[in-house]
């Protein structure tokens, strides 16, 4: 097989077997010869035994890590981490992608990044959908309610209140708290169902706070010169080994990390007003078709 055989047959596709280069009378030992050959020369690049990609120089896209993560262990789905910072329930950034498996526990780093597997028995291996991906790609993922109770099962002590406040739990109204109650009853653990009433409480928490946040909007309104109004907050930052992490008091949600603290403060500002949009927003879809009066409220101060 030559390389313009190899490039022909892999085409578009980000990632390749050795089953894909098979054909009637392909011995499969010359193959395994020729991807060594391939792989020593630079033209491909090898993920795992069996699983290979075009180097950079041949290859049109990269391959998405959710789609990396399921074909280096066949039989895992992508959760925990990975995907609570994927759909923006916990706020910071995950640079490693981590999936549950049936089999057994592993980590694997590759040129495209670490990809970790942590096991579980087969009675706890459901919860997880087949998703897009761009590219007309596809992988199976966690829902964010069996993410979050995929950490609960495999991390220690997370039944106590504390390990809950600490993952920092954001936009917590995304949870079907019906799903995560049914699945938090299927995993048939204490510990679990423990967490679960505490990522309830939490959602209590943080519902009681944002009606709360709205209704002190109004006091930080200012009207400033030419009639806008301009919203005044109080930004919290602390500093953390990563550098800075950020928050608003009167307004759950924004939230930031940034290495400076000029960043920190700059990146707080552009949270809060996606928030205020996000909530915008979602106001305006709630309301739609109603018959409702909006106007301007202004509050001395």
């Amino acid at each position: 097989m030559k390389r313009e055989d190899l490039l022909r047959i892999v085409g578009a596709e980000p990632l390749f077997t050795t089953g894909m280069l098979l054909g009637p009378g392909t011995d499969v030992r010359d193959v395994h010869k020729q991807l060594s050959r391939w792989k020593s020369g630079g033209l491909v690049v090898q993920l795992r035994r069996g699983l290979y990609a075009l180097s950079d120089l041949y290859r049109s896209s990269d391959p998405h890590p959710y789609e990396i993560s399921n074909m280096l262990t066949p039989g895992s789905y992508v959760s925990l981490e990975t995907v609570l910072a994927d759909v923006g329930l916990i706020p910071e950034a995950v640079f490693v992608t981590t999936a549950v498996t049936t089999g057994r526990q592993a980590s694997r780093k590759t040129l495209f990044g670490t990809f970790v597997y942590h096991h579980v028995k087969e009675s706890l291996f459901w919860g997880y959908v087949h998703v897009d991906l761009p590219g007309k790609r596809s992988a199976f993922i966690a829902s964010p309610e069996k993410a979050l109770l995929d950490l609960a099962y495999l991390r220690s002590g997370s039944d106590a209140p504390g390990f809950a406040r600490e993952l920092r739990l954001q936009h917590l109204d995304m949870i079907d708290e019906a799903k995560l109650l049914r699945y938090a009853e299927r995993f048939a653990s204490r510990k679990v169902a423990r967490f679960a009433a505490n990522i309830f409480e939490l959602a209590r928490i943080e519902r009681e706070e944002f009606s709360h946040s709205r209704c002190r909007l109004s006091e930080h309104a200012k009207i400033v010169q030419g009639g806008h109004a301009m919203f005044r907050f109080t930004a919290i930052f602390e500093k953390v080994s990563e550098g800075y992490i950020g928050f608003v008091e009167e307004l759950p949600g924004a939230n930031t990390q940034a290495a400076t603290l000029d960043e920190a403060r700059a990146s707080l500002e552009e949270a809060v007003r996606l928030v205020i949009d996000a909530n915008r927003a979602l106001a305006e879809q709630t309301l739609a078709n109603r018959n409702v009066i909006r106007e301007p409220l202004d509050i001395a101060g």
